[in-house]
């Protein structure tokens, strides 16, 4: 396993190697992906941004009223009042440098002279740059799931935007299993909160880490036979159908692994806080110091969920 370090890229911190590239750890990013990328954002016109209104009805009776009342027009009056749901975008900087120096040596290897055309071995500063904007997007899957919201009060605040999960649970459709198994009961019982509040869930998402994923195909899988001789076995549970909606399962490395977060991804979005001219993701040169190339990448952007209602999750799930 590398030792990642921190600072600028120099000769010594940041050797060279020759073969093909596997970056270590997970790298995936279903959820940001479902919305389009990093790129796929839609304008925010400051960090505070509206989602959207919404107003409640009351439950359903058979409302009545008599013949003279109808007509004297005593009939007690019902106003609906409005409310406005917000989030914040928040700010991701990462900083790219690399000396003159470690730049210059693209054909030493491990601190070997090694002949080889340059063009086999990537320049320093955009191997720098595509893993940041890798690192960049992992760190934008976490906050879409997890992210937890402080608004912006200060210049000296870190703004965060809120996730999925604790949208959902600051709604009405979540259900803490206190440490219990992941049993279908668990799982309908959110699934019918979802129903029961309205939400029309029309590209319904199962997020989960490896371990309720594996749970999820034990509890659902079943595994027919494939054919004569083929030797196949084993259940991989991909989409699952309830009473009232049918989810896609996804595995997210992001996902808390006591936790299951039920998503319409028809109704979740980034917004972007543009720069002028620039737009809401920037990657520019830093003012030129000394003998190195010096960028910076930055954005703000934050999580479009809609309504807490859209979305479930079931969590405290026992993990062993």
């Amino acid at each position: 396993m590398t030792n990642n370090t921190t600072g600028v890229a120099y000769t010594d911190n940041t050797p060279n190697y020759l073969g093909t590239l596997y970056v270590i750890g997970e790298t995936r990013t279903p959820a940001l992906t479902m919305i389009g990328g990093m790129r796929g954002y839609t304008p925010a016109p400051g960090f505070e941004f509206a989602m959207e209104q919404y107003a409640s009805l009351e439950t359903a009776s058979q409302r009545v009223v008599s013949e003279a009342d109808a007509v004297s027009g005593t009939a007690t009056q019902k106003t609906y009042v409005k409310a406005q749901r917000t989030n914040t975008a928040q700010i991701g900087y990462y900083p790219i440098e690399v000396s003159y120096a470690k730049a210059s040596e693209r054909l030493k290897l491990g601190g070997v002279a090694y002949a080889t055309p340059e063009e086999v071995m990537e320049a320093e500063l955009d191997f720098q740059t595509r893993m940041t904007l890798m690192q960049m997007a992992l760190d934008l899957e976490y906050s879409i799931l997890q992210g937890t919201y402080v608004t912006k009060t200060a210049s000296s605040t870190d703004a965060t935007t809120r996730g999925l999960i604790e949208a959902a649970e600051g709604g009405t459709n979540y259900t803490n299993a206190s440490s219990a198994a992941l049993t279908k009961a668990l799982v309908d019982g959110v699934v019918k909160k979802i129903a029961d509040s309205g939400a029309p869930m029309t590209a319904p998402v199962m997020f989960a880490n490896s371990f309720q994923i594996m749970k999820l195909s034990e509890l659902y899988g079943w595994s027919p036979v494939g054919g004569t001789g083929t030797g196949l076995g084993g259940v991989r549970v991909e989409r699952i159908m309830t009473d009232f909606f049918e989810f896609d399962v996804v595995f997210d490395a992001q996902m808390p692994t006591d936790t299951i977060l039920f998503a319409d991804m028809d109704k979740v979005q980034l917004r972007g806080v543009e720069v002028p001219g620039k737009g809401a993701i920037v990657l520019e040169p830093k003012g030129k110091v000394g003998a190195s190339e010096n960028y910076q990448l930055y954005y703000q952007l934050g999580l479009d969920y809609g309504d807490p209602n859209f979305h479930g999750s079931l969590y405290g799930l026992a993990t062993s």
